[in-house]
């Protein structure tokens, strides 16, 4: 929506690719998906090559004469499931903008690829749910990329293990022909914090720590020598046709000639973080690199082999192995035979800012951080440092505002962003775009953050833990507010710790608006559950719920859904009909308060008798586009433009 209207440049051509409908691919499996995409797109000619010969060189050739920026927008968002609509890479962020439009993160990443020094031919592959922020001085132009180049961040060995990490060979030296970059020897997937002091610990004082490694930041350059083979390995036949599980994860099955095929019906489970980079590595320089050129066609083997040994087959499997990688073995053999003689390097950045937005709890810790940073959108990077107003006040100490300068004093606070007049803990908040308040009643700074997103008409009181609640204004606005006061008053009812609210206005098929409040703890079970018994909703097991409120499995799952269940096949909170369409009244508020707090008499029985969606098809009802509209309806309330 924003493109249009010139919120970003001309010069950049967005695309937008979606996994493919019959099931989860990964990030491998979406990255070929989006490059064959957009070569159909670009290149129809090239992207129906019989072969996987002519596709490869038509490939490099392709890429050669472009910069690509290709993001990875987050997935199914389980984690974090109040902004599935809009997806991870457009979440908002509390950053002061005149601007109708929310800045997001898409917003925040661009400002760092917009000042990256890009080499002409190069595809630049990063995550949509990761806010990566670094001094891009300390990559001068033309800087050695190799045909793989990672980006390492000092970390803790003991943050290290739970991630994949770079194991570093000799540097060239700053002056070197390698410049910045230095070979990468190997790829670490969570590996033991002795295993990393063993063979990725990287000189003393990295990052400020005693002991460190690199740890992956999920960005990663590839030449167009390396986008070819990825793509001409995913377009050859394999020698038999594959029988394959449906996402990698079991389910319905099918048969596909090469990989690409069985990526592209949803049925391969490709993870690029996993697979690819542990590739390339380990390998030994015989003689000195060449200088550092921009991209062009791709190393001859000859060049290549004489300058570096590739990794053995063997303890590549094995690595694939201990990762859980759901890639066939045979295929393995053949990834590993197509990238393992390209070039591997990797930039440590001493001092990046790695934002994590990937679950509940981490995204107003991030928000936090992302103020505390100063980050701007990429359309407020002229001046040299933010400009002071108001909402810069608000958010950041200062004149006007609550807490110390540079985001000091953020924990224990609420942040408002994009709300109307409010209630937070008896006090009225009158309309923000961007502003953080002191909680009232609670033990001071100490305290968790908590956030108010694209909230408006509403009463709540909170804990002193965390929490997350989007979307009230949705449900506020359906309900009566005859009485002139807050429409969706809790206030009876206080929040527990990690409860969140998730506010949704669905279209139907009739025409009528209808809503819908998503009860939910930061502690739940989002993904596959072993069994009932295992299942988290609320902050406690499931069947613990059920049987305070009178209900059974049977209210929740279809008897096919029990059924695999009883069968060892495990259960999805994602498709319990959990959920109740409101009703336009004040007693939406004691139905919603009936999920979390001791419910009234009477309860089951509304609970049965209304109609109730589940996550997923609540999800598929819910328009991002709507969302939006809101939210620039609620900051031109505040005064945001």
């Amino acid at each position: 929506m924003c493109a249009p209207q010139g919120l970003y440049p001309q010069s950049v051509a967005f695309r937008v690719y979606c996994d493919p409908p019959g099931g989860r691919v990964g990030s491998g499996g979406g990255t070929l998906v989006a490059l064959m995409a957009l070569l159909r797109e670009e290149a129809p000619e090239l992207a129906a090559a019989s072969d996987a010969d002519t596709l490869s060189r038509g490939v490099a050739a392709f890429f050669s004469s472009r910069r690509v920026l290709l993001l990875h927008a987050g997935g199914e968002s389980r984690r974090l499931p109040c902004y599935v609509p809009e997806g991870k890479l457009f979440a908002p962020l509390a950053l002061p903008s005149a601007s109708a439009f929310t800045p997001v993160v898409l917003d925040v990443l661009l400002s760092l690829y917009f000042r990256y020094p890009w080499s002409e031919g190069e595809l630049i592959l990063a995550s949509g749910d990761v806010i990566v922020d670094f001094d891009t001085a300390t990559l001068p132009a033309g800087f050695a990329r190799g045909d793989l180049c990672g980006f390492g961040k000092p970390t803790s060995l003991q943050q290290g293990c739970r991630h994949g990490v770079f194991v570093f060979g000799e540097a060239d030296g700053p002056g070197g022909p390698g410049g910045p970059t230095s070979p990468v020897t190997g790829f670490l997937q969570k590996a033991s914090p002795e295993t990393l002091r063993l063979q990725a610990l990287l000189p003393a004082g990295a990052g400020g720590l005693a002991e460190a490694c690199a740890v992956d930041t999920g960005i990663f350059s590839m030449s167009p020598g390396f986008v070819a083979a990825l793509l001409g390995w995913a377009a050859a036949p394999v020698a038999a046709p594959m029988t394959l599980t449906k996402g990698g994860e079991g389910g319905e099955g099918g048969v596909a000639a090469s990989p690409l095929e069985a990526t592209e019906a949803g049925r391969l489970y490709f993870d690029f973080y996993l697979e690819v980079p542990s590739a390339t590595p380990p390998y030994h320089a015989t003689h000195p690199r060449h200088a550092a050129t921009p991209f062009t066609a791709p190393h001859t083997l000859d060049q290549v082999a004489s300058a570096m040994l590739p990794a053995p087959l063997t303890d590549y499997l094995e690595a694939m192995a201990r990762g859980a990688s759901c890639l066939p073995p045979p295929l393995l053999e053949s990834l590993h035979g197509a990238l393992r003689h390209l070039e591997a390097r990797g930039a440590l950045l001493a001092a990046a800012r790695f934002v994590h937005f990937g679950s509940l709890v981490e995204y107003p810790a991030a928000l936090a951080e992302v103020i505390a940073a100063r980050l701007r959108p990429f359309y407020a990077q002229g001046a040299a440092a933010p400009p002071v107003g108001p909402l810069h006040a608000q958010l950041w100490g200062g004149e006007g505002g609550e807490g110390g300068e540079g985001g000091e004093g953020m924990q224990g606070c609420v942040l408002l962003l994009n709300c109307g007049a409010l209630s937070i803990d008896g006090v009225a908040e009158p309309p923000n775009s961007a502003r953080r308040v002191a909680r009232r009643g609670v033990g001071g700074a100490g305290g968790a953050v908590a956030c108010v997103e694209l909230g408006e008409g509403c009463s709540l009181r909170l804990s002193e833990g965390f929490h997350l609640c989007v979307g009230l204004a949705c449900v506020a606005a359906l309900c009566d507010e005859a009485d002139g006061g807050c429409s969706l008053d809790l206030t009876a009812w206080p929040l527990p710790e990690g409860l969140c609210l998730d506010g949704r206005a669905l279209s139907s098929a009739q025409g009528d608006e209808e809503c819908v409040l998503l009860v939910y703890s930061s502690t739940d079970s989002f993904k596959r559950a072993s069994s009932l018994s295992a299942l988290l909703y609320c902050g406690q097991p499931m069947e613990a719920w059920l049987q305070q409120r009178g209900l059974s499995p049977s209210d929740l799952w279809s008897e096919a859904e029990l059924h695999a269940e009883q069968q060892g096949q495990g259960i999805e909170l994602w498709v319990a009909k959990l959920f109740c369409v409101l009703p336009p009244s004040p007693a939406a508020a004691e139905l919603v308060a009936g999920y979390y707090a001791a419910p009234p008499p009477g309860w089951a029985e509304q609970f049965r008798g209304a109609p109730r969606l589940s996550l997923g098809e609540v999800n598929a009802r819910t328009s991002p586009q709507g969302r939006d509209a809101t939210r620039q309806q609620l900051r031109r309330k505040a005064g945001a433009s």
